[in-house]
């Protein structure tokens, strides 16, 4: 929705058993149908993807998926027919659920990535994005272009002893921003954002390096956001060409977020804040730019009011103005 990321994170033996036995059960009762589709065709650097799966009961009867709270849907990246990244919203728990469909009923489930800390894949050109529910033949694919961008985000440990002066060098090679840092008895512990040169390469070269204790591809969860038939609501939508965009950065947001607005004129505006049911949970003015509120983790989308009227319908400047950020924990 930090094009994607890596995903690296140990499973237990235990939880790993759990899932196989758990969706080998599904794949005799899946009956309906799975789309994916994405907000854009074609990226660039920087640009916020979202990425949307959906499935519909096509049939006459119930159907029961068996799944757990953070392994639902899935999807994925190819690149030339390889698997680029395994794009799952994060590494599964054990616990139990069924995800029931009645008749005619569907469910959305919707990521957001964030390609500047993902990284994009290093080849130009055409990415496939898979969704698929585990265990069923249920899958779908859609067609992305994305601009080549090297770099991501990393997590590094620095060993006491190594001095800024002896850091230096790597940090400038790898062209890093030190995100956060935090000081440990044994050094300290930072996330890098690395624009210089590949994941893969970075790790390669300084997994093994004295002066860190760990040098890795950074674990970033993607949450997904689910919706079904009945908590659907209608959220204000942009159209039509020439739209006005409301910016946010960082996005996704984990604590401060700034709102800025291109392509509307002067003045204030209000805000319109929807969690991703429809309910508006908060309104703001913005003018030139704003900071985001504190909001629970979740999917978000804003949309602008001019003069006490919402954004849904009415059109600045012959423009409808809609925004989206993914607030993480």
């Amino acid at each position: 929705m930090h094009l994607f990321p890596v995903m690296t994170m140990a499973r237990s033996a235990a939880s790993i058993l759990f899932l196989l036995l758990l969706l080998a059960t599904s794949a005799a009762r899946a009956q309906g149908t799975l789309t994916v589709w994405t907000d854009k065709d074609a990226y660039s650097e920087g640009e916020m993807i979202t990425v949307t799966v959906r499935i519909d009961n096509t049939s006459g009867d119930y159907m029961h998926l068996p799944a757990s709270t953070t392994c639902q849907t899935e999807f994925r990246l190819e690149t030339n027919g390889e698997t680029t990244l395994d794009l799952r919203g994060q590494p599964c728990t054990a616990d139990a659920i069924t995800v029931d469909f009645p008749p005619g009923s569907w469910r959305e489930w919707t990521w957001m990535l964030d390609t500047v800390a993902l990284g994009i894949p290093e080849t130009d050109g055409e990415h496939q994005v898979i969704g698929f529910f585990p265990g069923t033949e249920m899958a779908d694919t859609t067609t992305i272009s994305a601009e080549a961008f090297i770099g991501g985000q990393a997590s590094v440990k620095v060993l006491n002893g190594v001095s800024d002066a002896e850091l230096a060098p790597v940090i400038d090679s790898l062209n890093v921003e030190v995100l956060e840092s935090r000081e440990r008895s044994d050094g300290r512990t930072e996330t890098w954002l690395i624009r210089g040169t590949s994941l893969s390469e970075a790790v390669a070269t300084y997994a093994a390096d004295p002066r860190f204790g760990f040098f890795e591809r950074d674990f970033i969860p993607l949450n997904f956001v689910s919706v079904d038939t009945e908590n659907a609501s209608t959220l204000p939508r942009s159209g039509g060409e020439g739209v006005a965009e409301l910016r946010i950065y960082p996005n996704p947001c984990h604590a401060r977020c700034t709102l800025l607005l291109d392509g509307a004129g002067p003045g204030k505006l209000d805000v319109d804040i929807y969690d991703a049911l429809g309910r508006r949970v908060h309104t703001l003015t913005l003018e030139g730019a704003a900071s985001l509120p504190d909001l629970a983790p979740g999917l978000y989308f804003l949309a602008l009011r001019d003069g006490g009227h919402p954004t849904d319908g009415h059109r600045r400047h012959g423009r409808p103005v809609v925004g989206r950020v993914l607030v993480g924990r």
